[in-house]
């Protein structure tokens, strides 16, 4: 009897943090999308120089102006998608996030190859990697449940 009082208040608190995780989820996904931006600009001003240091020399089989161009563009995708209303506002902006969290990993992939040293590329990419894979799973498992009601 006490083992289902355990795993109910366990399945009360996973209930819990999804729906804390669709309250946040704007928070979430303006915070990709400027994450997104922020890495658009430092690669379309000082690109060649950052392929320079040896923690972006994964990156240097990309073009920076590509790079550049390819971050403002799905920067600017993820905050339309914060504007979206309705059921498939929602999917995309789903979609989006977990888009953007395989961007994340990749991202923290090539920084975690270029160890040592131990560096802050490391820590932001995993930690929105994390985020936007658990925010996106939950708005695509809430637009199922809005698509199962109908």
């Amino acid at each position: 009897m006490k083992m289902c009082g355990i795993l109910g208040e366990a399945r009360q608190k996973i209930y819990w943090f999804k729906q804390w995780l669709l309250r946040g989820s704007r928070l979430i996904q303006l915070g990709s999308a400027l994450g997104f931006l922020g890495y658009a600009v430092v690669f379309g001003i000082d690109g060649d120089l950052l392929y320079e240091m040896p923690i972006y020399e994964k990156f240097k089989t990309l073009n920076a102006f590509y790079l550049a161009l390819f971050f403002t563009g799905f920067s600017g995708a993820q905050i339309s998608a914060l504007f979206g209303r309705g059921v498939r506002g929602e999917a995309a902006a789903g979609y989006l996030l977990l888009v953007a969290a395989l961007i994340w990993l990749l991202v923290s992939v090539a920084f975690q190859a270029a160890y040592p040293p131990l560096n802050t590329g490391f820590v932001l990419p995993t930690v929105l990697w994390l985020m936007c894979t658990l925010t996106g799973i939950s708005m695509m498992e809430e637009v199922r449940r809005k698509q199962l009601e109908r």
